[in-house]
């Protein structure tokens, strides 16, 4: 207990120093397997990932890329999915699968001491699974009846029109999912898209936490038993193909009381030496509560609760987005307001030394939670398999955190803000429009 504690003083405030990312052991089985393994943490917990190469974009739809890793948990050829579920209870497991892009992900948290039986389980959940057609025909229902709600939403008509724009009508992004056709997904759909995903070929694993030798033997022999894989899903490298930008697009739906904005500009993918201080350029005009766009839209004039910008990196492109809702009578002005801040930060000295420092702090702070946790370690190495993301990317975090100067970020703006290659979308019943 601290008793010469003096709380009428303000606590001293340091910086977090070199910050640096430990790094994992990485392995390749005979089978193809890819195993990553970070033992680290105090207690005895861990958490197990299963990457399959083959998500959203490479899958006959998104409906489909999201319901097979789902099905996986309601029957396997050794056990029901009430067996399943009783097991993950029994032994304090959590389990839960993720569809990003170009992946799928089967996630196990569990305790040590019940690593063993729940891990085999896990294993035969991936390459044994009975697809029943009772639950399909549940997960079915559930996907449809989200569409139809989400659909009903202006922010998700606005982003799923801008998507189209900058990815192109034809590109496997643009893909609107239909209820009808969910609801007609069929077994063997789903079984053809598991035989492509399923594979040791192309395979990800990601163990963290109190990893023992045992823990990790145990891991290499439950992988080591599956056959080599020969076909995987190939990651779909489609470019974006943007449509030339036009007057603002609108959606109108009369009944709305407000609207959604989105505006964007295609920009630099994630391997661009740019990309980085772009990001951070983003973040001041609209990525935190002190940025640009929050305190002159939301703070100061009060037109919405809340405002965002964002650079949203892929493969070989990104897009700066800017996103808000507001009421219809709002929109017109919101929108001359964002563009006159992305002009604004164009000038550095319009940057005073709090508002630099607030903004460095706010970066160097998330920078600093990867290392939180064992699994917000491990997160960011898979995010690297995600997002394809360059090998130094926490290093290059870092260095452009601390070299951060109004001239780097008006230098950004100035080179990649055009509104001239700018969109806007507005879902809702704008006034003026």
């Amino acid at each position: 207990m601290c008793r010469n504690l003096d709380r009428r003083k303000s606590p001293e405030i340091r910086d977090f120093g070199r910050l640096e990312l430990p790094t994992p052991s990485v392995s390749t089985l005979d089978n193809g397997a890819k195993l990553t393994i970070l033992d680290r943490g105090q207690q005895d917990i861990n958490r197990v990932s299963i990457v399959c190469r083959g998500g959203s974009t490479e899958a006959p739809s998104p409906a489909i890329a999201t319901i097979m890793p789902e099905l996986m948990r309601e029957g396997t050829s050794t056990m029901t999915g009430r067996e399943i579920a009783e097991i993950m209870d029994m032994n304090g497991a959590w389990f839960k699968t993720v569809t990003h892009s170009h992946h799928t992900a089967m996630v196990l948290h569990s305790l040590n001491s019940r690593f063993n039986d729940v891990l085999d389980m896990m294993v035969s959940m991936l390459f044994q699974p009975t697809f029943p057609q009772k639950e399909l025909d549940i997960l079915t229902e559930k996907a449809a009846c989200k569409i139809e709600i989400e659909q009903k939403k202006m922010s998700y008509l606005a982003a799923k029109e801008m998507t189209r724009l900058l990815a192109g009508p034809g590109h496997p992004l643009s893909r609107f999912e239909i209820p009808e056709e969910i609801r007609a997904i069929s077994r063997d759909e789903i079984l053809s898209w598991h035989q492509q995903c399923a594979t040791t070929y192309g395979i990800n694993v990601f163990a963290t936490g109190r990893i023992t030798a045992e823990m990790e033997n145990h891991l290499i022999n439950a992988l080591s038993q599956l056959k080599p894989g020969a076909d995987c899903a190939n990651i779909n490298e489609t470019p974006f193909s943007p449509q030339k930008p036009t007057d603002t697009v609108i959606i109108k739906r009369p009944d709305s009381m407000q609207s959604a904005i989105k505006m964007a500009i295609p920009s630099i993918g994630r391997q661009h030496p740019d990309y980085v201080p772009l990001r951070l350029t983003v973040m001041a005009l609209g990525g935190y509560f002190g940025s640009r766009l929050m305190l002159n839209i939301r703070e100061d004039k009060g037109y919405t609760y809340g405002i965002g910008a964002a650079l949203l990196g892929y493969r070989n492109e990104s897009t700066i987005e800017i996103s808000t809702e507001c009421a219809n009578r709002y929109v017109p002005t919101v929108i001359e307001e964002i563009k006159t801040e992305l002009e604004r930060i164009k000038k550095s000295e319009t940057f005073t030394d709090d508002e630099m420092e607030r903004m460095r702090r706010h970066a160097m702070t998330l920078l600093a939670s990867t290392l939180d946790t064992p699994f917000s370690v491990m997160d960011y190495y898979e995010t690297t398999l995600y997002a394809a993301t360059p090998s130094d990317y926490f290093e290059q975090q870092y260095d452009a955190i601390v070299s951060l100067t109004p001239d780097v970020i008006a230098t950004m703006a100035h080179r990649y803000f055009n509104q001239e290659h700018m969109y806007i979308v507005i879902a809702g019943n704008p006034d003026g429009y």
